[in-house]
């Protein structure tokens, strides 16, 4: 019998794909991918060896005119109305398509988001096509973003990534990933503030560095303030602002006077000159904001001294920034690493430390706008602070202000004034079915959950039935917002407090008054004697309806206390413990 021998094939064994983990800096101006690679840091490079990568995508308008769409990352997690403000963005036709802005082109509508992912799959693109060997897929990756950028800007960004097909891994500041880089790259200690002015935005933090800890002491910073601005103000010294072209032609004199006193382009037929002397005067309120920015932020930091000043960013190259800096702060300035790719290094490290669990690096960052909820009278009452480190969880006891409430309206801000008419309200949680009590008897722990990326959780507990609600909360609050908000805190300062001492005084007597009813209703009192309390009461209520003066308020209060607890002490005392103990929050 003939045998026949079948040779079977085997499938080719598929390698399996190494999934690195990568730092991407998705800057205004330029992008920028560095990986860790056998304990060294490496900067990404296409064929032509550049590791600058342009955050540009070309579009073509409903008109058929094709331009190169810049600085979208101005544009991310903005309203409508903010992106149709945008100076640089007038020649994109805006359009409104489900609430959103989006950017019209003769093939389809474009969120910021989606231009942006755009810019990630380029990335990606190079990735697959460069000589790294240990991966050719670029799948998962830490992404930096502006110490202030809002939640909605951070979330904007993640959207943006899970489009091009890329994990964030996390979020992280960009000052912070720079000093996390240069610390390691220079093994210095001490207290150091990073400048970090970018092509569209400028951030400074303040961070401590010793032994591995990295911990951010304070942020602030302008997510609308950043190179594109000193073009611009470039194209209005030759009224050219309205010409979207001659921004091209401001950015380079502004690359020439880095290394020259004086800058000469032509366009179209036109010579245009700009001295390095001229360049200063007519930037200078931009300088002179981001000087205002730097000593708030050290102000804030609360540290004993500054080790330095270190200067990221590729705007930084500008001489008139050392300059400025100079004139305005004794310490020392550091411009020894590459101001435009130690961002990307910094976020490839933390990615290298996630995914690495043996790694000793600790990076403490903070948040940077105080976040809390409303009480009776309007009071902000904060519960995590400006500057807390992240992530954290903090929480405060509340109880309700009326008697047999059983929902309860916890209203969430942002801001840094005492009075919730001038926070941000960023949402609104309801705890339903509390089991109907006496005013102030309720016990409602609150919570904030504030992660690593920013991300807010809000949990409301019932402490005597275990009735809980919780919320994921988004903020809507734009950077520019953010610094608004501080310098109005600190200009009203003296003013809030008195209005909201005035407050509390008035919320103070209206409980009193009401644990005064509650008493008259709860004894055994003859008709005629509880007529004359109600009288006294009704008169006190009077008497204060427009009062705007805190001492008197506090005297009625007094006044009333006093001819209650002349005629029934015990019982007052215990009544007024029960309603006057504690923060109150209204019903729904």
């Amino acid at each position: 019998m003939n045998q026949q021998i079948y040779q079977i094939q085997e499938p080719e064994h598929k390698k399996a794909v190494i999934k690195t983990a990568i730092g991407i800096d998705l800057g205004t101006t330029n992008s920028v991918v560095a990986y860790v690679k056998e304990n060294k840091i490496k900067l990404l490079a296409d064929k032509d060896h550049t590791t600058l990568f342009p955050s540009v995508v070309d579009i073509v308008k409903q008109n058929g005119s094709e331009i190169k769409l810049k600085s979208v990352k101005r544009l991310m997690g903005k309203t409508i109305e903010q992106v149709r403000q945008s100076p640089l963005h007038k020649n994109l036709d805006i359009i409104e398509e489900n609430g959103r802005a989006k950017i019209a082109t003769i093939r389809k509508n474009y969120t910021p988001e989606e231009i942006s992912s755009l810019i990630l799959k380029k990335l990606k693109d190079i990735f697959a096509e460069s000589e790294i060997k240990e991966t050719k897929q670029l799948e998962q990756a830490v992404i930096t973003v502006p110490a202030f950028f809002s939640d909605n800007e951070r979330q904007a960004t993640q959207i943006a990534a899970e489009l091009a097909g890329i994990k964030c891994l996390r979020l992280i500041n960009e000052p912070t990933a720079a000093l996390l880089a240069y610390g390691l790259e220079t093994e210095k200690k001490g207290n150091f503030v990073v400048y970090d002015l970018g092509g569209g935005t400028f951030d400074v933090s303040v961070l401590k560095l010793i032994d591995g800890v990295f911990q951010v002491k304070s942020t602030l910073g302008d997510v609308q303030l950043g190179g594109d601005d000193f073009d611009l103000a470039i194209a209005k010294h030759f009224n050219m602002q309205d010409d979207y072209d001659f921004l091209d032609v401001a950015k380079d004199l502004k690359h020439k006077l880095t290394l020259q006193r004086t800058a000469i382009c032509k366009y179209k037929g036109t010579k245009y000159t700009l001295t390095n002397q001229e360049f200063f005067k007519l930037t200078l309120p931009l300088l002179t904001k981001t000087v205002e920015i730097l000593g708030q932020a050290i102000a804030d930091a609360k540290v004993d001294s500054i080790d330095g000043i270190v200067l990221v960013g590729g705007s930084t190259k500008m001489p008139i920034v050392s300059r400025i800096l100079e004139t305005n702060f004794d310490h020392k300035i550091f411009n020894d690493v590459n101001p435009e790719t130690i961002v990307a290094k910094g976020a490839a490290i933390q990615a290298d430390k996630l995914l690495n669990k043996n790694s000793d690096i600790l990076l403490v960052d903070v948040n940077p706008i105080s976040l809390g909820i409303e009480t009776m009278g309007g009071i902000f009452e904060r519960i995590i602070e400006r500057n807390t480190p992240i992530p954290t969880a903090k929480g405060q006891s509340f109880t309700t202000f009326k008697d047999n409430q059983v929902n309860l309206a916890i209203n969430i801000y942002q801001g840094e004034r005492e009075l919730v008419k001038d926070c941000h309200l960023l949402g609104k949680l309801v705890l339903s079915n509390i089991p109907p009590m006496p005013a102030g008897m309720p016990k409602i722990k609150i919570s904030f959950i504030l992660d690593e990326n920013s991300m807010l959780q809000v949990k409301a507990v019932e402490e005597t039935t275990g009735v809980e609600q919780s919320a994921i909360i988004k903020s809507s609050i734009s950077a520019e917002d953010s610094l608004a908000i501080l310098k109005d805190s600190i200009i009203n300062a003296r003013t809030d407090v008195s209005e909201k001492e005035l407050i509390k005084s008035r919320v103070e007597l209206e409980q009193v008054i009401q644990a005064s009813r509650n008493l008259i209703a709860g004894q055994k009192l003859e008709k005629t004697e509880q007529e004359k309390m109600l009288r006294f009461v009704d008169k006190i209520e009077i008497e204060t309806k427009d009062l705007g003066n805190k001492e008197k308020l506090d005297d009625k209060r007094f006044e009333l206390e006093e001819y209650f607890k002349e005629i029934v002490k015990e019982n007052m005392n215990i009544l007024l413990e029960q309603n006057i103990v504690g923060k109150q929050l209204d019903d729904v």
